[in-house]
């Protein structure tokens, strides 16, 4: 999927932070997405865009709408929300406990996060 560089970097952005928060590395990732190692970083670090199967097998294995990979910044997002009221402590303990979580626990996770972005760009 050839898009606009906000796109491909907003992607890159992405995959960057939810494979951290996730505690994966990049040959885990690249694995999971049934690409190869190099490729994955390729696209990680915006040397490459994002095929439509990329994003479709990122949409199935996070649980995160392409929507979302494609127009939100997850990462800002995130530290918005938090910022908007939770403290440093409670910052520190979310991303903690997601961390023990299995993979199908930040999967829901991941769902409701991506549902309620989905929301928000509607209002």
């Amino acid at each position: 999927m050839t898009g606009s560089k906000t796109s491909k970097y907003q992607i890159s952005d992405n995959l960057r932070f939810i494979r951290r928060i996730s505690g994966l590395s990049q040959e885990e990732t690249s694995r999971l997405m049934g690409i190869s190692r190099s490729s994955y970083n390729a696209l990680e670090v915006g040397a490459r865009d994002a095929t439509l199967h990329d994003i479709s097998t990122l949409e199935s294995i996070s649980g995160i709408s392409m929507d979302v990979w494609l127009n939100v910044n997850m990462r800002t997002s995130f530290r918005d929300e938090f910022e908007s009221g939770a403290s440093l402590l409670g910052i520190t303990e979310f991303i903690h406990e997601y961390c023990r979580l299995s993979h199908k626990g930040r999967r829901i996770i991941a769902r409701h996060i991506s549902e309620y972005y989905c929301r928000e760009a509607e209002i």
